[in-house]
């Protein structure tokens, strides 16, 4: 009930029901405004943001457009203010709550660790890009070399010059790591699939 009456209770809402003088109600709709938004941007507990917006949305606009406010008054000015905004963020709440949720699953750290050394991880970096497989290829290297060290928790190298060593190499193939992920792949799908021959 406590979160229910979050914006209710608050200074503004004080003001525009006539409890306490209108002093400083510039400032009580500042942080009014930032309560709101506050809401929006880290979220509440299970469903009662929404419902303590949709409470105070209700309380202010019956304060408003029946309870008589002079409209030279400061209170009815920033009383139109107030149900102006909270019609529009009770309308799109449920989209800052996705916004929300996105951002926390995004931010979310890994608990996947590259294990492997850094060239290996450099030229799994060049192969998809190379194959231009993720975001159809609409990703510079860098951005994609900082996406995957971040996954691994692995701090990321100069990519740049790890691939300039791997250009270096002198062997018929320059892609170790690739070449020997694709042979033991190779070879567990062969395995397998004597063993179903087997039983």
């Amino acid at each position: 009930m406590r979160e229910l009456n979050r914006l209710t209770k608050s200074k503004f809402f004080r003001i525009i029901n006539g409890e306490i003088s209108g002093e400083g109600i510039e400032k009580a709709y500042e942080s009014f405004i930032h309560r709101i938004a506050e809401m929006c941007s880290h979220g509440t507990n299970g469903g009662e943001g929404i419902l303590a917006l949709i409470f105070a949305y209700t309380e202010i606009e019956i304060e408003h457009a029946q309870k008589g406010l002079n409209s030279h008054s400061a209170q009815w000015v920033y009383a139109g203010k107030a149900v102006s905004l909270m019609k529009k963020v009770v309308r799109y709440y449920p989209l800052f709550q996705s916004s929300v949720a996105r951002s926390v699953r995004r931010n979310k750290p890994s608990k996947l660790q590259w294990t492997g050394k850094a060239v290996d991880l450099m030229e799994l970096v060049y192969g998809l890009d190379s194959l231009k497989c993720i975001n159809e290829g609409n990703l510079s290297l860098l951005e994609l070399s900082e996406a995957l060290c971040s996954f691994f928790n692995f701090q990321c190298k100069d990519c740049y010059r790890v691939y300039s060593d791997i250009k270096l190499r002198k062997k018929d193939s320059r892609t170790y790591f690739l070449d020997n992920m694709s042979r033991q792949l190779n070879r567990r799908m062969e395995d397998e699939f004597k063993t179903l021959k087997q039983e």
